[in-house]
Order: C-alpha cells, then sequence, then structure tokens
C-alpha cells in the first residue's frame, strides 16, 4: 500500500523534467518514502498522505510543501452501498484510510503545513458534493477558519495563482457566492449549500 510505483530515480528524474519545463508537480501519494522523495524534489504539494508520520509533517512544513489531505472521497468510498459502490477490499482499504486522516492532518497542522481543499470527485455522481471536504477537514481538526483559507487562500497559492485568487482583496478575481446564513456558523455542508441564494461567476484570465 506504501510501496512506490517508481524507483527514486526514476521519480527524481520525472519531477526534474517537469520543473525543468516550468511545470507544477503533484505527488499523490498514501505515505511511506515517496513523501521523503517529493520534500527532496521540490514538488508542490502531496495528495491523500493519509499515512504522513510527524517527521515528515515537519519536514513538510520546513520545505512549504503542501498538504491536500482529500480526505472526504475514502469516507465515501468506504461505504459498499454508497454511490460509489465499490468492490469490499476496496472498501476496506478506504475506511483505513478514513481511519488514519485525522492524524496526519493533526500532524501537518501542528507543524504549521499549508493544508489545501481537495476532494478527488471524480465521477458525476459525486458532482455538487466538494462542500463534504469542509466537513472532513474539520472533523479532522481544521477550525472553520482554516478550512476554509484551505479552499481558498492556500488553494490559490499552490496552483501560482495567489496573486491573483484566493482573497476579497482589491484586484483579485472571485466567483461570489452569496448565502442567506453566516458560513463560518454552520452547521455542516448540507445547511451550507442549502443556504446558498446566489452564484456570481467572476472573469479569470
Amino acid at each position: 500500500m506504501l510501496n512506490p510505483i517508481f524507483s527514486e530515480e526514476e521519480f527524481s528524474y520525472i519531477v526534474r523534467s517537469a520543473r525543468a519545463r516550468n511545470i507544477k508537480v503533484m505527488v499523490h501519494t498514501w505515505g511511506g518514502p515517496t513523501v521523503d522523495w517529493s520534500i527532496d524534489a521540490g514538488v508542490e504539494s502531496i495528495e491523500h498522505g493519509m499515512y504522513l508520520t510527524e517527521d515528515q509533517a515537519n519536514r513538510l512544513a520546513q520545505s512549504r510543501t503542501a498538504f491536500v489531505p482529500t480526505a472526504s472521497i475514502y469516507r465515501i468510498a468506504a461505504d459498499p452501498s454508497g454511490v460509489l459502490s465499490l468492490d469490499r477490499e476496496i472498501c476496506d482499504r478506504a475506511a483505513r484510510a478514513a481511519e488514519a486522516h485525522p492524524k496526519a492532518v493533526s500532524y501537518a497542522k501542528r507543524a504549521g503545513v499549508r493544508i489545501a481543499f481537495g476532494t478527488d470527485f471524480a465521477t458525476p455522481s459525486l458532482h455538487g458534493r466538494n462542500l463534504e471536504e469542509l466537513d472532513t477537514l474539520i472533523d479532522c481538526g481544521l477550525t472553520r477558519k482554516e478550512a476554509w483559507q484551505a479552499a481558498t487562500e492556500f488553494a490559490a497559492e499552490i496552483l501560482g495563482y495567489g496573486d491573483r485568487l484566493g482573497r476579497i482583496k482589491e484586484n483579485y478575481t472571485a466567483d461570489t457566492i452569496l448565502f442567506n446564513a453566516d458560513p463560518y456558523k454552520s452547521q455542516n455542508a448540507k445547511a451550507l449549500r442549502e443556504s446558498i441564494v446566489s452564484v456570481i461567476q467572476g472573469e479569470f484570465e
């Protein structure tokens, strides 16, 4: 489960080649040595990382490598009767991953790692459920403010748009969402979604 697909030499070559072409690199890994390889190679972010260790979290913070847990997808995948309807073996692995995520997030938070919002919702059946990641990040130990920051400011920074997106600020572009309730006080993602009044799309190039 934590065994790398590539050798360290292959991994390093791929990252070097991408960076030579000014391409940002995100690494999908559950944990293990590829987290250390990623830090050494200077990638932008680690995705998933539910088996992140405390030492690795400290290294992520020192290197400014971001952590994108994409935690809610594992809760969804763990349900054999859910919308994904996965095989029992995969559901069991997802359940173990979901159980491990809070510890990884707590290590990252304590170390001062930039934590960003990601869902890995790659199927039409999950369309519109993105806000569930807010609930999951909060369950994993982030404050509501930190969860929103993960979805806005830090997400924009990681993608290289921190000077144009992710904040309410002059000369910044945003898709504005109007609520009829305070989103910081919303009970959960379902209540937050139901309180949306309007969405105003900004123009971004």
